[in-house]
């Protein structure tokens, strides 16, 4: 085992410059050609999920968020319907404040010409006797 180690030590170190030079010299790989590759490759029993999994999982998933996003429109429109008794509510209570104020307004009315009504009599009665 020493020996096949000092002899891969020993090809590293006789490699030839000009083959480091045209390694420099390649192109990269294209973008993405390990993605396109990768059905390509065989994989061993368990190691991952096959495309038909893989697909079955991503549907699953669409399936989960379109539900949830289902749930929170409907959240939504529920959170909406409520704001919006609510705010007929308050309106319906500042209507019912404002009549009672105009009631008041008119019963001080009525009371103030009933207590003028009652000022004229006494006086008729005083200018009578």
């Amino acid at each position: 085992m020493v020996e096949h180690e000092s002899m891969t030590n020993m090809i590293f170190l006789q490699r030839p410059a000009s083959q480091d030079s045209n390694m420099s010299k390649t192109s990269p790989p294209p973008p993405y050609s390990a993605v396109e590759n990768m059905g390509a490759v065989k994989r061993p029993e368990g190691a991952g999920m096959t495309p038909h999994e893989d697909a079955v999982e991503f549907k699953r998933h669409q399936e989960k968020m379109d539900q949830l996003c289902a749930e929170a429109g409907e959240w939504r429109r529920a959170k909406r319907r409520m704001r919006e008794r609510e705010k007929e509510r308050r309106r319906e209570r500042e209507a019912e404040m404002k009549r009672e104020k105009e009631r008041e307004k008119e019963r001080r009315k009525e009371w103030k010409r009933g207590r003028e009504r009652e000022i004229k009599m006494e006086w008729s009665r005083a200018k009578e006797t």
